[in-house]
């Protein structure tokens, strides 16, 4: 059991050293202890228990020994200057137990000496004056937030929060101010999918997210440089295209546009955003990151594909998926004329995606490219994608809306492209953004393809098939024909081959089969369903 020094009306000056193996110095109820002057007073393994009133005057608190060691007390604690310097791998512990109506104060410098200490907050803040400093702080000595508990810089100009969300990982933030308010700052030990809450993410990102609080409901505007290490980086992190990013919550996170670029330094690493802008009496959550981080600009479009559209159903057929042969990896990064940009390409599927059945069904990939609102033949990005019976185009999971990463909010032109249809884009501008979805149905009318280059399938319209060589044309005969594809590239001169069970841009009616001759044969096709038997009808792609 711990002693106790008791103190009733005391006064301090010059130096005071308390030593005692174990025991807490304690004010006690109804009891002032004022330290005068540039008083040091050092506790040899003593905790600082404030029952009563300390004022601590100009004086040093030197808090040493070979053990653990608290602040404890129902009183709200101020020091002028306190130093932490102990044994290799002891805290000072700030518990549960403070006063849940005040945390503890630093009205100069908290010193954080030693080899290996921390200071271990739990749900109490710890407060720094306007004048006060964090001296010493680095990768073994740092203050711990594994709670609620924050450090809070009052009057924050410029300060380096060295925080960590644990006694290993060192993960401090700069936080520069334009403005009036107090600031708060705690470690998280992850990145979560909603900020402070959800799941944490596993890839992509720097393994720490920061909390920023501020006080004052006035505007300020603020700089935020974090520090990690590269333990932190899990895996898809890419240093070279990251940036600090804000969580918008829901999932969503705001990182775009010249946020976006490559971290700092050979080890710590940093990154750092200026200008964030933020209202009454913020909390929000930042963390550093690649494209899981990025801002989301979400679309929804839906066409068909002429080659796989029943009339009779009035949705397309899925035999390449109950074939089992739509590729687990997007095919357009092997296919001649599609060019990705951005951070378009590489996209997989998983193969649970492609059991699903019914109209919601995997038909094939599609290409989207996202177009300059001012100028649509600038292609942004790009994104492959999946397209469903009903003719709905989502992401590689198969039923959410197409995803591009790292834009801004904006007004952009959509297109969508095949590698044997003839490609669409819309005919106006789709003011994108994370939240709503934006909606656009290709199939509702001619000219919502700009142009008007749709096929008519029945009552509704959808992208033009038979496009064997992937180009931006169908027709039949004449250089660089579709025919000649079907026949002497795909088939080698032999009307009668038939290849079967086959991913190929030569099957133009997307059933699994290459053939020119015989049943459900692709020359017909063409000739017949495409071109309407005209052997010099050409029907090609608008420049976008």
């Amino acid at each position: 059991m711990r002693s106790k020094i008791l103190f009733g009306v005391i006064c301090l000056t010059g130096i005071t050293i308390l030593a005692q193996a174990q025991g807490a110095l304690q004010i006690s109820p109804g009891t002032q202890m004022t330290m005068v002057d540039a008083t040091h007073l050092v506790l040899v393994h003593l905790n600082f228990k404030n029952n009563g009133t300390f004022t601590p005057a100009q004086s040093t608190v030197h808090i040493t020994g070979s053990g653990n060691d608290s602040l404890l007390g129902s009183a709200n604690t101020a020091f002028y200057n306190l130093t932490i310097e102990k044994g290799v791998g002891t805290n000072f512990y700030i518990p549960p137990e403070l006063p849940i109506d005040g945390p503890w104060y630093i009205r100069n410098d908290l010193v954080l000496g030693g080899s290996d200490n921390k200071v271990m907050l739990s749900i109490r803040d710890l407060i720094m004056d306007p004048d006060a400093q964090i001296l010493g702080a680095n990768a073994s000595r740092f203050i711990v937030t594994p709670g609620s508990g924050r450090v809070v810089k009052n009057g924050l100009t410029d300060f380096t929060f060295p925080v960590g969300a644990s006694q290993n990982r060192y993960t401090p933030v700069r936080v520069v101010q334009t403005g009036q308010g107090n600031i708060g700052v705690r470690c998280l030990p992850h990145v979560y999918a909603n900020g402070s809450s959800g799941n944490p993410l596993t890839s992509g990102v720097v393994d720490a997210s920061w909390e920023l609080s501020k006080s004052q409901p006035s505007a300020s505007t603020f700089t935020i440089t974090p520090q990690w290490n590269s333990a932190e980086e899990l895996s898809g992190f890419d240093g070279n295209d990251c940036g600090v990013s804000y969580s918008l919550g829901n999932g969503d996170w705001d990182l775009a546009g010249a946020n976006i670029g490559q971290k700092s330094g050979q080890g710590p690493f940093t990154r750092t955003r200026s200008g964030i802008t933020f209202g009454q009496n913020l909390t929000g959550v930042f963390a550093v990151g690649s494209e899981p981080l990025m801002y989301p600009l979400r679309v929804a479009p839906k066409t068909y594909l002429q080659g796989a559209y029943n009339a009779s159903t009035g949705n397309m057929n899925d035999n390449l998926r109950a074939l089992q042969i739509i590729p687990l990896q997007e095919p357009y990064s092997q296919t001649t004329g599609f060019t990705h940009v951005g951070r378009g390409g590489g996209e997989t599927v998983s193969p649970n995606v492609l059991s699903v059945s019914g109209n919601n069904a995997i038909v094939d990939w599609v290409f989207l490219e996202l177009r300059n609102g001012l100028n649509s033949s600038t292609v942004l990005e790009t994104r492959s994608a999946l397209i469903q019976r009903d003719g709905d185009v989502v992401e590689v999971d198969g039923v959410s809306p197409v995803i591009f990463r790292g834009r801004e909010a904006d007004d952009y032109f959509v297109a969508i492209r095949h590698r044997n249809h003839i490609g669409i884009r819309s005919t106006n501008v789709l003011s994108l953004a994370h939240q709503p979805v934006q909606y656009y149905d290709f199939t509702v009318e001619q000219f919502q393809a700009v142009g008007g280059v749709q096929a008519p399938l029945g009552n509704v319209w959808g992208m033009y098939g038979g496009n064997a060589n992937s180009n931006n044309n169908v027709k039949y005969s004449g250089p660089s024909n579709d025919q000649n594809t079907l026949l002497n590239g795909c088939l080698g001169g032999n009307k009668s081959l038939i290849l079967s069970q086959v991913y190929n841009a030569c099957d133009l009616n997307l059933n699994g089969n290459v053939r020119y001759s015989g049943p459900l044969n692709d020359q017909n096709f063409l000739l017949n369903t495409v071109l309407g038997g005209s052997k010099s009808k050409i029907i090609t792609q608008p420049n976008f």
